[in-house]
């Protein structure tokens, strides 16, 4: 399980933002080797949580988007979350489309 929560500041920070921060949390839980396995693999978002940004999202999953392709990023990556953050996932995720190709023979 992948859990966001030290990223909130122990509950005190209710935005995840920032480029470099999500490319942070990529190296801290290894994306590339969930990648890389295919395994399903929750990504748990804390309930004081109430925005996340395209810049956060992108740097954390932007490289996951260019390896997997959006179909198999949903397969591996699930997302518990309050519901609010669903628009802003699929936001995150339009614009990993328009910055991110999928590499050629990606599944996605």
């Amino acid at each position: 399980m992948i859990d966001l929560k030290e990223y909130t500041r122990g509950g005190t920070l209710g935005n995840l933002s920032g480029k470099d921060r999500g490319l942070d949390a990529r190296r801290k839980f290894d994306l590339d080797s969930h990648d890389e396995s295919g395994v399903s693999v929750e990504v748990r978002i804390p309930d004081n949580v109430y925005a996340i940004s395209t810049s956060f999202f992108c740097g954390m999953f932007g490289d996951s988007y260019q390896k997997l392709g959006e179909k198999r990023l949903r397969e591996v990556y699930k997302f518990e979350m309050p519901e609010i953050l669903q628009p802003q996932i699929e936001q995150g995720l339009k614009r990993c489309a328009f910055q991110f190709r999928p590499l050629t023979g990606s599944i996605g």
